[in-house]
């Protein structure tokens, strides 16, 4: 006859081995939980006081800008290459108006490319239109080279004669940062409008 435990039951004495067996299997059992933290792709979420969101606020607050930048440089940059080519025409020597645009366009050149590149995001972009946006960014930091080629030649003081060599160089790198300048508001209309869509009827 099996002892009476406590509770009434049958303290049997085989039940106890057989328990004592589960018992021993139940700690040898492992249980692998899966680690969330290394199988999720997880990114932290800056908070306010981090100094990476700020800066990440601030380079899109300014990047936006880009698009009222470019303005400048297509309009001055163009309106003095023609006022220069025209003075050319007519034998008037150097049109200082013409200097003056230069020099607020290259600024704005300037400008415009500074907020450009940092409004350029590889991955906002896919196929055609991502060609299309790295072919505007080429344009827009050629035409600011000559841009600052042409100014660098043309000098501060816009009434100090230019002559010979000097004189065609600035010639050639403003007319070259017009049609660069140019060509680059023309494919970023595309990136905007879309491409195809600006001859489009």
């Amino acid at each position: 006859m099996g002892l009476r435990s406590r509770d009434g039951g049958t303290d049997n004495p085989r039940s106890g081995a057989r328990l004592s067996e589960w018992e021993g299997e139940a700690r040898n059992v492992h249980v692998e939980v899966p680690n969330h933290e290394s199988s999720l792709d997880v990114r932290r979420v800056p908070n306010q006081g981090d100094p990476s969101m700020t800066l990440e606020i601030l380079r899109n607050f300014v990047s936006h800008f880009h698009p009222a930048f470019v303005h400048f440089p297509i309009g001055l940059i163009s309106a003095g290459a023609a006022m220069e080519g025209w003075s050319t025409i007519t034998r008037r020597g150097v049109s200082s108006t013409g200097r003056i645009m230069l020099l607020f366009g290259f600024l704005g050149a300037g400008a415009a490319v500074a907020t450009g590149l940092l409004m350029f995001h590889p991955g906002d972009f896919s196929g055609t239109t991502l060609a299309v946006a790295r072919i505007h960014r080429l344009l827009g930091l050629g035409a600011g080279a000559l841009a600052l080629a042409a100014a660098l030649t043309s000098g501060v003081q816009v009434t100090a004669p230019l002559a010979g060599k000097r004189l065609w160089v600035y010639r050639l790198t403003l007319v070259g940062a017009a049609f660069l300048v140019g060509m680059a508001g023309h494919y970023g209309g595309w990136i905007v409008h879309g491409w195809g869509k600006i001859w489009a009827g």
